[in-house]
This record gives structure tokens, sequence and C-alpha cells, in this order.
């Protein structure tokens, strides 16, 4: 996720906090949905045909870790090494062990419609493309994959592209020309989907995937069609959560669910129906029938609400499982998995992991204390 997506939210919030205070009185005052445990037992059961199966909070070691951009802190964001190094470091003998989940990374189509992991509309912040094309601002759309397989997608990390202080000496990766870095210069250039797919199944990863498509409008559509050919031909359908932040692709999915596959596309909610939840959880109300099987929440810490033990328990009951990003704090990593979050974005998926199991032995000592009681 991105600044302006993050600014964009923090609007919307100041709108609903607004629209929240006009309707509180409304809230209180007019005849409410029952809230009491039957009442919101009998909506999940009459909603959920199976149990979600990303609602994991209750099932003891089964919370979701996630690399946000595959571990964007750790390694160059959205890039095979840094896939690689999620799977490396989950072996029993890794030096550094940590587990990742669920991999999460951002699509965009190119030229010639090869899906490539891609954050930002452009590749200014994390590559060459600058110095390589001679101008800012150039589109995937407007590249082909061969032309952007020029670029070396981990010249700036651990910085960005306008970073203040940059220590030039921490740049390792951004001569892949040099003879330390050739081996490892494919790994640092575009990566395809089909690419990423091949690698983990290669690598025995089992986990799930959690899918952006960054594109909007006709290219959004195409994006869509071409992940979801590939879900299928790796039947991967219920491995893979689908987000966008365009409203637009997210009922084209709707309509590709419904009139060729049959319901097995799992999408996010967008960012107005997260605030619709939201706005429902406040009014007493139940959602209904919604076409998402889950939220997935920015966690702000000057508005910690979304992650508030009661929203969460909302969203269950209505069987839709609740992931959060991007979160790098340690604290607030801890108070969500105690709220019951289910799954957790983050750029640095080794702190995430040692949180989980701190919370995890926390949680077993005090079960054990009572128990002994």
């Amino acid at each position: 996720m991105k600044k302006k997506t993050v600014k964009v939210f923090a609007f919307s919030i100041v709108a609903i906090l607004v629209t929240a205070l006009s309707v509180t009185a409304f809230a209180l005052s007019a005849p409410a949905v029952q809230t009491d445990e039957s009442s919101l037992e009998t909506v999940a059961t009459a909603k959920e045909v199976r149990k979600n199966p990303y609602i994991v909070y209750d099932q003891p070691g089964k919370f979701m870790v996630s690399g946000h951009r595959a571990g964007g802190d750790l390694y160059p964001e959205n890039t095979l090494m840094a896939i690689e190094e999620c799977l490396e470091h989950a072996k029993p003998d890794a030096e550094v062990h940590y587990v990742v989940d669920v991999l999460e990374f951002d699509l965009h189509l190119t030229k010639d419609d090869e899906l490539i992991l891609l954050h930002d509309d452009n590749f200014d912040r994390t590559t060459d493309s600058v110095e390589v094309w001679g101008k800012e601002g150039v589109l995937p759309r407007d590249k082909t994959y061969a032309e952007i397989q020029e670029l070396n997608f981990g010249y700036w990390f651990p910085y960005e592209r306008g970073a203040a202080a940059i220590d030039e000496s921490k740049r390792v990766y951004k001569d892949l020309d040099s003879a330390e870095n050739a081996a490892i210069a494919q790994k640092l250039r575009a990566v395809r989907l089909e690419d990423v797919f091949a690698t983990t199944t290669a690598m025995g990863f089992t986990g799930n995937y959690i899918i952006e498509i960054k594109d909007s409008g006709t290219v959004g559509k195409r994006a869509a069609d071409k992940l979801c050919s590939f879900m299928q031909q790796y039947d991967m359908f219920d491995r893979i959560v689908i987000g966008t932040f365009n409203g637009d692709i997210s009922d084209y999915l709707d309509n590709l669910n419904a009139s060729i596959y049959d319901g097995r596309i799992i999408r996010s909610a967008g960012i107005l129906e997260v605030l619709k939840a939201f706005l429902s959880y406040l009014m007493n109300r139940e959602l209904g029938n919604v076409k998402y099987s889950v939220l997935q929440i920015p966690y702000l810490s000057w508005f910690p609400f979304f992650g508030s033990k009661g929203f969460i328990k909302f969203a269950h009951k209505n069987n839709i499982a609740c992931q959060f990003w991007t979160v790098n704090e340690a604290s607030q990593m801890e108070t969500l998995i105690l709220n019951g979050a289910d799954c957790i974005m983050s750029d640095n998926p080794k702190t995430l992991y040692e949180v989980t199991l701190k919370v995890q032995y926390a949680v077993e000592t005090a079960m054990a204390q009572a128990a002994a009681v």
C-alpha cells in the first residue's frame, strides 16, 4: 500500500467520523438488530456455506504472518530475491529462522500483457529507471517486459529515490554488473507472476498469497483476466486473496466469479466497502450480503478503532476475515493479534513472527496457570 492510499483512507476516516457523529443519535434511538450472541451466531450460520478459511484467529498457531511486498524492509521489495529469502528463512536449519505464511505483492500489466510485480504506478522510487531511460514517470503499460528487464529493482535498497542522508556504502545492489552481484542479478530484475508461482512451487511453499491488482479500467480488467487464468492453471483459487483499490475491478471480479469461476475467486473489500463495514458496526447493524470474504484494513495509530476487538468480532460473526496492513511496530502487532486479527502484513516479517511466538507463549502460559487454579 502506498502513501497516497493512506491519505485517501485518512480523508475517508475524517468523513466517516463526521458521519458517525451524525448517525450515533439515530443508531441509539432507532430499532436495532438484536446483537446478543445467539442472534449474531444465527447471522453467521445463515451466511456461511462453509467457514471462511481465512478466519484463523481461533485456531492456535494458525495466525498468518504476511511479508508485505515480500518483506520489503529486509530485501528489495517485490523481487524474486525477497520471495526466495522469505522461504529460505522458513527452513528449520536457517541461521535466522522465521516463517512467512502469506506472500503479499502487487501486480501491474506491461505493454505486452505480462503481469509483473510492482507497487507504484511507475518505476522511479525503487529502480534505476530514470538513469536507464532518461525520464521520470514511465508507466509499466508503456514498456514491454523485455524492456523492463533492463532495470535493477534493488538499485536504491535499502533506501528510496529522493531519501535524505543516503549512505552509499549500504546500497549493496546498485551495481548488478559487478562481480560481487552478478550471481544475484536475475533475482533483482522484473519478475513475472508465473516466475513467482514456479519458484514457490519448486521451493515447496504451501502457504497463501495476497495479490493486489494496481491497474484500473481496461488495463486492470485484462490484469484480472490474466491473474484468474493463472489461478486456474495452478489450482490456487483457495490460496489467493485478490485485492484492489479500484471499484471497477472489484465489480469486474464479482462478474467473473458469477459468470465463469463459480464463486471460487476470493477477494478483499475495497476502501468504501471497509468503511461501510465499519459504519455498520458503529450503527449496530447487520453487514448483509457482501461479495468479499476479507477486510484488508489499514492500522493507523491515530485511529486504532479499525483494529478494535469489537470491530474484528463483528467481522468474524459475519464470516469475514480481518487482515491488517502495514504494521511494522511490535507493540501494534501484539495488540492486533490479541484483539483477534487473522493476518498482519508487515515489511518486516521477522519481527512479526517473533511477536507471534511471544504472544502465543504468553497466552498458553496464562491458560495453563488458569487451569491449575
